[in-house]
C-alpha cells in the first residue's frame, strides 16, 4: 500500500500516527460486506478482512466495537495478502460458502440494512479501521422505479448489494476507503468471501468528490462557480467536463473544467454566466484519467423518460430577512410539473421527484451560506390531508449525507400552529414526541403558505416517527419496536387497539 493511501486513511480515522504505527494500524482493511442478505436473515451477514501488506498480522485481541461486536480469538493470524471472513454465525456462513475455511464468527449486534459504521480496534485499543457505509447517494445509483398502482413513477435509490443477493465490494485500496464511489455490488451472486473481489481494479476511474456550486443561491447579477475534487491513483493527467443547461433547454452545453490550485490539489472548476431571476440550471460532470477510465456524476440508470436526476440550483433575487428557518426545494421544470401532476390527479401516490434541498437558519444566520443537499427527493404525503392545498411534502435526502442527523422530514401545511405547539407541550413534560417547528418553505422560489388559517404563513417541519427518532428519544434503549397509532379516514377504524379480524388491511391505515 502506498504512503499516500496510508496517510489518507489515517486522516480519515482522525488519528495522528508515526510511520511505524501507521503501517500497523492500516495493515488490515474491510474489503467486502454482506450487510443485507436477500433472505434478510441476520445470521447470514458477514464481512471480509484483507491484509494488503507484505507481512502477517496477529489479530489476537483485536475487536469490532461499532456496528457489530466481536473479539478476535487468540492465535488468529492474517497472513500477507490473506483474507479472513468474520461472520454473524459461522454455521450459517459455512452452509452458504463451504469452500471458505478462513472464518471466525459469532458477533453480537447487526449490520444496518440502510447503512452503519464499522470500527475495528487493535489489541492496544487503537482504531485500526473504520468505515461508514450507506445505501443511497454515492453508494447507489438513481433510477425511476416501477410504475405504482396509481400509474406514477418516482425516483428511487438502487444498489444490488442492498437486498438483491450481492455483496458490497471495495474496488481498490489505492483510493479512499470511505468514498461510496469506490464500492460496488459484486458481479457474483453471494459475493466473493475469502478471495479477491470481483470488481477489484488496479486502475479505476477518478472519484468526483466535494461537488458544489457557489454562491448556493445566486442572484441574477452573479456568475456561478461549480467545483469538484478529483481523486485518482495518479495525480496527473486528470480532466473533467461540466455539462449544464437551463432546464427549459433540450441539450447541454459542455464546459471544460480548469484546475483550481488555490483550493487544493485535484480541485477543478468551471464558471457559468449570470442568468435571469428564477432560472433553474441542471448539471452533471464527467471525469477522466490518462488510462481511458471515465466516471459520470451523478450515477443513474439510463431511461427513455424525459425526466432526469441531475444536480440543480436556482437563481433567486429574493432577500429573506425572517427569523424562521428557510427551506428551499428546487426541482427542474419537468420534475416540478410531474409532482404537481401527482398532486392534482393521483394524490395518494408516493412517486418522488428529484431536486435540491437548501436550508438556512433565519434566526441564527439570515445571511449565512445555506446547507445544500443535491439529489433530494420530494413527494406528496399525509393521511387525511393529501388533497389539501397547499400540499404537504415528504423531503428525503441521501442517507450518505444526512441533514442534521436525519435522512428525511415531513413538511406539513395544515394546522401548523397546533402541530408545533402540541409537540412542544408534550416534549416539555417529558413525553416522547416528534420534534416540530415552524419554517418558511419555498417551492422553486414560491411561498405556498397562506397568511391565515390553517398555515398562518408557515409550514410545520416534523421529525419522522422512525428508528432515528427512537435513538434520539431513548439513547439507552433504542433496540425495541416502535408502534404508531393514528386516526383513520374511515369512521370507526381508528387505532383503538380493538380486534378487527385477521385481515391485515383492517389495520394498515390506523397503525
Amino acid at each position: 500500500m502506498s504512503r499516500f493511501l496510508l496517510l489518507c486513511a489515517a486522516a480519515l480515522c482522525g488519528f495522528a500516527f508515526g510511520w511505524d504505527d501507521l503501517v500497523q494500524a492500516q495493515s488490515v482493511v474491510v474489503t467486502e460486506l454482506m450487510y443485507h442478505p436477500a433472505s434478510t436473515n441476520l445470521l447470514e451477514q458477514w464481512l471480509e478482512l484483507h491484509n494488503p501488506s507484505p507481512v502477517a498480522v496477529d489479530l489476537s485481541g483485536w475487536a469490532f466495537t461499532k456496528g457489530v461486536h466481536l473479539t478476535v480469538p487468540a492465535g488468529t493470524v492474517l497472513g500477507a495478502g490473506g483474507y479472513l471472513v468474520v461472520a454473524a454465525d459461522k454455521t450459517a456462513f459455512t452452509a452458504e460458502h463451504p469452500a471458505v475455511t478462513q472464518v471466525i464468527g459469532g458477533w453480537t449486534g447487526k449490520l444496518g440494512f440502510s447503512g452503519d459504521t464499522i470500527e475495528l480496534r487493535d489489541s492496544s485499543n487503537r482504531v485500526a479501521f473504520q468505515l461508514t457505509y450507506a445505501t443511497e447517494g454515492d453508494w447507489a445509483e438513481r433510477r425511476l422505479g416501477a410504475m405504482d398502482s396509481y400509474g406514477k413513477r418516482g425516483w428511487e435509490w438502487h444498489a444490488a448489494h442492498d437486498g438483491e443477493g450481492r455483496s458490497m465490494e471495495l474496488v481498490t485500496d489505492r483510493l479512499p476507503l470511505d468514498q461510496g464511489q469506490n464500492w460496488l455490488a459484486s458481479t457474483v451472486a453471494g459475493g466473493t468471501p475469502g478471495a479477491a473481489n470481483s470488481v477489484a481494479a488496479t486502475d479505476s476511474a477518478p472519484l468526483l468528490t466535494e461537488i458544489r456550486h457557489s454562491p448556493a443561491v445566486p442572484k441574477s447579477t452573479e456568475s456561478v462557480t461549480i467545483t469538484t475534487k478529483l481523486v485518482d491513483e495518479s495525480a496527473t493527467g486528470l480532466s473533467a467536463d461540466l455539462f449544464w443547461r437551463v432546464d427549459t433547454a433540450t441539450t447541454f452545453t459542455t464546459t471544460a473544467m480548469q484546475p483550481d490550485p488555490i483550493h487544493g490539489l485535484g480541485v477543478m472548476k468551471a464558471v457559468l454566466p449570470p442568468h435571469v431571476d428564477g432560472t433553474v440550471i441542471e448539471f452533471y460532470l464527467v471525469a477522466r484519467d490518462t488510462g481511458g477510465h471515465s466516471r459520470t456524476y451523478p450515477a443513474f440508470e439510463p431511461t427513455t423518460d424525459a425526466r432526469s436526476p441531475y444536480l440543480v440550483f436556482q437563481v433567486d433575487n429574493a432577500v429573506y430577512s425572517g427569523i424562521q428557518p428557510l427551506y428551499k426545494l428546487v426541482a427542474s421544470r419537468l420534475e416540478k410539473a410531474y409532482l404537481e401532476q401527482v398532486w392534482a390527479t393521483k394524490p395518494d401516490s408516493d412517486a418522488e421527484a428529484n431536486g435540491s434541498f437548501l436550508f438556512s437558519d433565519g434566526l441564527l444566520s439570515p445571511e449565512g451560506t445555506p446547507v445544500v443537499r443535491y439529489q433530494a427527493g420530494f413527494r406528496n404525503r399525509g393521511h387525511g390531508t393529501r388533497t389539501s392545498v397547499p400540499h404537504n411534502f415528504r423531503l428525503n435526502v441521501p442517507n450518505d449525507r444526512p441533514w442534521q442527523g436525519r435522512a428525511g422530514i415531513n413538511l406539513n401545511s395544515q394546522h401548523t400552529i397546533s402541530q408545533t405547539l402540541g409537540s412542544a407541550v408534550f416534549r416539555s413534560i417529558g413525553i416522547p414526541m416528534a420534534e416540530s417547528r415552524l419554517v418558511q418553505l419555498r417551492w422553486n422560489g414560491v411561498n405556498l403558505a397562506a397568511d391565515g388559517t390553517p398555515q398562518f404563513g408557515s409550514y410545520a417541519a416534523n421529525e419522522l416517527v422512525d428508528g432515528e427518532m427512537v435513538k434520539r428519544q431513548f439513547p439507552d434503549d433504542s433496540a425495541g419496536n416502535l408502534y404508531r397509532g393514528i386516526r383513520d379516514v374511515v369512521p370507526g377504524a381508528d387505532a383503538d387497539l380493538v380486534w378487527h379480524g385477521t385481515l391485515y388491511t383492517s389495520y394498515t391505515n390506523a397503525y
